[in-house]
């Protein structure tokens, strides 16, 4: 059983229980994987997952808090990042690559950070706005940027 609809089924399942329902009845469709032609190649194998992914920058807001692929080149910056994604680059700046986690989006006020200075002092920050990053797991690490296979990766397996 693919994992989304599981978490599908388990969801359904919670609702009817909290609301008391005793005939509750669990999804029978299974959701359509979001695939493109440019991903068909990319399956990690983790559950049997299929994450979207992702390779432009406007479509990161349609996928806030999911677990998601994201490919592009990695950023040749102090912070790297990947189509805007903060990412853990290790030696692959300017390299093609893909990154896997939970998708998460924050946005930092001038204010919050007038108050962030007042406390510790002058710090080094991006400035106001807004932050997108994949989350490896729950404890708060960065997820890793991965050189993309190339085709001759994926001819000689």
């Amino acid at each position: 059983m693919k994992s989304s609809l599981f978490l599908a089924m388990l969801s359904h399942c919670l609702l009817a229980y909290s609301v008391g329902c005793q005939n509750a009845k669990a999804p029978t469709a299974e959701p359509e994987p979001i695939t493109t032609q440019e991903s068909e190649g990319f399956r990690p194998g983790a559950l049997g997952m299929e994450p979207p992914l992702l390779t432009r920058h406007e479509q990161l807001d349609k996928h806030l808090g999911q677990l998601v692929a994201i490919r592009g080149t990695v950023s040749n910056s102090k912070i790297a990042t990947i189509i805007g994604v903060d990412v853990k680059p290790g030696e692959l700046r300017g390299e093609d690559c893909y990154a896997v986690g939970i998708l998460t989006k924050w946005t930092t006020t001038q204010e919050q950070l007038d108050e962030l200075v007042e406390k510790h002092g002058p710090v080094a920050t991006r400035g106001p706005g807004t932050t997108y990053k994949l989350y490896f797991d729950l404890s708060g690490k960065g997820a890793q940027a991965r050189k993309w296979p190339s085709e001759s990766d994926a001819k000689t397996k």
